[in-house]
């Protein structure tokens, strides 16, 4: 049996209950209704401890409740979608876990021109970047974040926008670094003409965390939007500059940021995307939500700088058939020693209805992985395929096996799985 790191339980935050509780009550009447799923899957593994040698076999049963609820608009709205589940290992290869992750966003108008916002996500994450995605190199991380939103008139096309927030991040292992942080915003925007505006602002940020070490981030940007008839484009470009201390131990970085967002409608079935950025941060960010194919090393606790690259295509078919293709790139420097990660791959996910309520469906990733701090390559290959069926309007069934590796110049974490899954999942409401 695999002994589980030290951890310790997340609390969900008051605050985020409160406001859960305020966004409903302010809600219109009308308000889309709560919806909650519930699911009990059972998958059998050939190599469920993903070892290079000594494989052994084991059946994981997950039992799991989701919930979602978005708010309609009002004075408060809310968007809400969490999802707690247990885990059982047949022949004990894991200890049983009870694991949640959620994500909630809320706003609520205090005055005109001025809102309260909340945002809370708990996410498991992996506690080393360099080391399989098992249960024991799992972590969960929640990120709370909160404060006022003041939005100033200046003139019918210029606007002022002023933010400040507290940001608290846990992880449920010890030995990872909690923090605080103080975030503050400065903001001017042009509107040019109904499709064009831009603007600069200003930002900082200092983060605290529970070792006496502090990342201290300011930055400057310009900004605009654009938006045509069947594309839109949100860019920015600055400079930043982070400072980063412990003891007597600091490190000093800056240089260029942006980011760029460009969405393209191709034709009423087909759209495609491309997202960029490039910042300085630090582990304990929001910035793996929005790429998620970034993954930090939690273990860090100094600055990061990191560049990431995504786009995609999204396209339906006639027949009901669906299939989506994305590629990403990603470039992880850390301040702390030579350590730097990169990483490039590419991912498909394909459906096809066979008959009414019966549907296949195929998934497949590539990952090519380099360490530059000991020339250390990694391929990570993935591939499934299953068949899903509509046994009610409320309860579905579905049936899947795939396969996994993973190529390394360091044998120790090479691997080879085979696994097969069956699962129930029924609608309550």
């Amino acid at each position: 049996m695999v002994k589980p790191v030290v951890s310790r339980m997340i609390h969900p935050r008051p605050y985020v209950l409160s406001f859960i509780l305020l966004a409903a009550t302010s809600a219109p009447a009308l308000s889309a209704p709560v919806t909650v799923t519930g699911s009990l899957s059972g998958q059998h593994s050939d190599n469920v401890g993903k070892q290079d040698n000594n494989e052994e076999s084991d059946t994981e049963t997950v039992a799991r409740l989701n919930l979602a609820h978005a708010s309609d608009p009002g004075q408060c709205e809310s968007d809400l979608d969490a999802s707690l589940s247990y885990q059982y290992w047949l022949n004990d290869y894991y200890d049983p876990e009870t694991n949640a992750t959620s994500g909630f966003s809320g706003r609520c108008q205090l005055r005109r021109g001025l809102d309260w916002t909340l945002n809370n996500n708990l996410s498991q994450v992996l506690r080393s970047s360099r080391q399989n995605d098992t249960p024991e190199n799992r972590s969960r991380k929640n990120i709370f974040r909160t404060g006022p939103v003041l939005t100033v008139p200046l003139s019918d096309v210029d606007q002022l926008q002023a933010s400040a927030s507290f940001e608290n991040t846990e992880y449920q292992d010890r030995e990872l670094r909690d923090s605080n942080r103080y975030i503050g915003s400065l903001g001017w925007n042009h509107r040019f003409d109904a499709t064009l505006s831009g603007g600069v602002s200003a930002s900082g940020n200092q983060q605290e965390l529970d070792n006496g070490a502090e990342n201290d981030t300011r930055s400057v940007n310009l900004n605009l939007n654009k938006i045509w008839s069947a594309s839109s484009l949100n860019a920015s470009l600055g400079y930043s500059r982070q400072e980063s201390q412990l003891g007597a131990t600091e490190f000093t970085s800056d240089g260029l940021i942006g980011s760029l967002t460009f969405t393209r409608e191709i034709n009423p079935t087909a759209s495609a995307y491309l997202s960029a950025s490039r910042q300085l941060t630090d582990q304990a960010s929001d910035f793996t939500l929005e790429f998620g194919d970034v993954e930090f090393d939690a273990t860090e606790q100094f600055g990061v700088e990191v560049t990431a690259i995504e786009l995609g295509l999204n396209k339906r078919f006639s027949d009901g058939s669906r299939l989506d293709l994305q590629g990403f790139a990603n470039r992880q420097d850390y301040q702390a020693g030579d350590q730097e990660e990169n990483s490039l791959g590419m991912r498909f996910s394909a459906s096809r209805p066979l008959r009414p309520h019966l549907s296949f469906t195929a998934n497949g990733s590539y990952e090519y992985l380099r360490y530059e701090d000991n020339a250390q390559d990694d391929q990570l290959i993935e591939a499934s395929v299953g068949l899903s069926y509509r046994l009610t309007e409320d309860l579905d069934c579905s049936g899947s096996l795939g396969h996994s590796m993973r190529k390394s110049d360091l044998p120790s974490v090479e691997y080879n799985e085979n696994w097969v899954q069956v699962a129930l999942s029924y609608r309550f409401l």
